[in-house]
C-alpha cells in the first residue's frame, strides 16, 4: 500500500452501486461475494470502514436491495434460484436487529405509498401466484 490505494471490495457485480437508507443513521448496502447471479447483501453506516460491514444475506441479486422511506428497513430477494427465477422477499430492520420473510417464490417486487406504504410483488408460479401487496406496519 505503498501508492495510497488499498482494495475495499471483490468480487462486486457489475453496473450496480451501493444503495443508502432515507430514515435515521445514514446505512448502506452493496453485493459483494458476487457469483455471476447472486451474492451477499453487506450493510454498513457512514461511520464504518467498507471492510466492515455486516452480511445480513446471501443469494440475493444485485438490483433486488433497496431501503425503505417509511421505515428503517432494507428489502431484498435472498436465495434467488436462478432457474426457477425466483426467491424469499425479505425485510430487514436494521435499527432492531429483525428479519422477517415477506414471501417465497418471489421473482420481483417495487416500495410503493399508495394506497398504503408498502411493499408488491409478483409470485409467478404455484398456488400463490399473482401480484400481491403487503402493507407497512
Amino acid at each position: 500500500i505503498e501508492d495510497g490505494y488499498r482494495i475495499l471490495a471483490t468480487a462486486v457485480a457489475p453496473y450496480t452501486s451501493t444503495v443508502t437508507s432515507f430514515t435515521g443513521e445514514r446505512h448502506y448496502a452493496r453485493v459483494a461475494a458476487f457469483d455471476g447471479t447472486s451474492g451477499q447483501v453487506l450493510l454498513g453506516t457512514e461511520s464504518q470502514d467498507p471492510t466492515a460491514w455486516e452480511s445480513i444475506a446471501s443469494g440475493v441479486t444485485p438490483e433486488s436491495p433497496r431501503f425503505t422511506w417509511f421505515m428503517p428497513a432494507l428489502l431484498f430477494i435472498e436465495d434467488w434460484d436462478a432457474d426457477e427465477r425466483t426467491g424469499a422477499l425479505t425485510a430487514y430492520n436494521y435499527e432492531l436487529d429483525a428479519r422477517t420473510t415477506i414471501a417465497e417464490g418471489v421473482s420481483s417486487f417495487d416500495l410503493t405509498s399508495y394506497p398504503w406504504e408498502g411493499v408488491i410483488y409478483t409470485v409467478p408460479k404455484g398456488e400463490s401466484r399473482g401480484i400481491w401487496f403487503s402493507r407497512a406496519k
